[in-house]
């Protein structure tokens, strides 16, 4: 069409980045932030989809119509794009004086000049999640073993005052993880 002006291209993450705009915003923090983790979309989709689709191998073996292979189908699809929407909307991002991950709908802040808990949680062998908690009710959960130690000298500072100021309680592992003092 002449005369229309080219659109400059959009960033997938952007749609997310203007509720986080708004948040910051009513919450009166400033804007600058670094991405500090994001989930691997293609492994999610992966970890999902194989074994799903070896079930479906199973089922559409033991039972061989085209109503089974359709539905069988049609469910594994779904789970596998329902993981992948999951694991493509969740980003977590430090700034000067905040942590916020975005899950599937909403962003989760924490003010670091109010933090009053950390509280590691083991899901298993190899999961380790670190629970950040404010004064505000904010609440953050970010990886104990791929984003925490990146983001360490940053929450120790924060920690260390904090724990200066008899305000925050700190378990045991989340100690060890950060090299906190007893």
């Amino acid at each position: 069409m002449p005369g229309r002006m080219p659109q400059p291209e959009r960033n997938p993450q952007e749609r997310h980045l203007v509720g986080l705009r708004h948040r910051l915003a009513a919450l009166g923090l400033e804007s600058g932030w670094m991405v500090i983790a994001r989930m691997p979309v293609r492994g999610y989709a992966l970890l999902i989809a194989v074994p799903l689709l070896l079930v479906d191998v199973i089922v559409i073996v033991s039972a061989p119509r085209i109503t089974v292979a359709a539905v069988m189908l049609a469910m594994t699809g779904s789970i596998v794009a329902a993981s992948v929407a999951w694991a493509r909307s969740y980003i977590a991002l430090m700034g000067e004086n905040w942590l916020a991950t975005h899950g599937l709908f909403r962003w989760k802040v924490v003010k670091l000049e109010q933090l009053t808990r950390l509280r590691a949680y083991s899901g298993g062998a190899m999961q380790l999640w670190v629970h950040i908690y404010d004064s505000d009710g904010g609440h953050v959960a970010l990886s104990g073993r791929s984003t925490i130690p990146r983001i360490r000298p940053y929450l120790l500072r924060w920690a260390e005052e904090a724990a200066s100021q008899d305000r925050l309680r700190v378990d045991r592992t989340c100690r060890s993880l950060l090299g906190l003092s007893p």
